[in-house]
């Protein structure tokens, strides 16, 4: 029931929240049909009918096909069609706007991680080439340095090569 007057019609997925109702099936007034759980209406008197047959009843008479209540007031709130289409326009145009500032942001990140992982990688590798370059270089000069500790050694000791024939 609404608060207003207005006629409330629930699916009875709501109104059941799918649990097993062990009652009585309820006929509808008009048809006498059972009520189906999936569609019924229920006015603001708390008279409940099945959802075609209040649809065709409302098609004719706006009220309760029992106590002949109002069921609803006509509604003020209407907009035509055209209106309605702009107002969804615009909504569909600011939606759109905020998710394109969205994917440009997250590419905008997603870009700038990728390139400092690929800067953090470049560096990587010339720092891994350089200590092995500097290793090298230590080795070779460590190498140099022996060859000629020893080459001053044997010209201080005298030791000349001699050719003979």
């Amino acid at each position: 029931m609404s608060l207003n007057g207005d006629i409330v019609c629930e699916s009875a997925k709501q109104f059941f929240d799918d649990k097993v109702v062990e009652e009585e099936v309820e006929e509808c007034p008009i048809c006498y049909e059972p009520i189906k759980k999936y569609g019924f209406c229920t006015t603001n008197c708390d008279h409940t009918f099945c959802m075609d047959c209040m649809v065709r009843h409302l098609q004719i008479n706006q009220s309760c096909p029992l106590c002949r209540g109002e069921v609803a007031p006509p509604p003020d709130n209407v907009q035509p069609d055209n209106d309605t289409y702009e107002l969804g326009f615009e909504v569909g145009y600011e939606q759109g706007v905020e998710d394109t500032e969205v994917n440009i942001a997250e590419v905008h990140q997603q870009g700038f991680q990728e390139g400092s992982e690929s800067v953090s990688q470049f560096a990587q590798e010339w720092r891994s080439r350089y200590f092995a370059l500097n290793k090298i270089y230590k080795a070779t000069v460590t190498q140099l340095q022996k060859h000629n500790s020893l080459k001053n050694k044997s010209e201080n000791l005298g030791l000349k090569r001699t050719l003979s024939l």
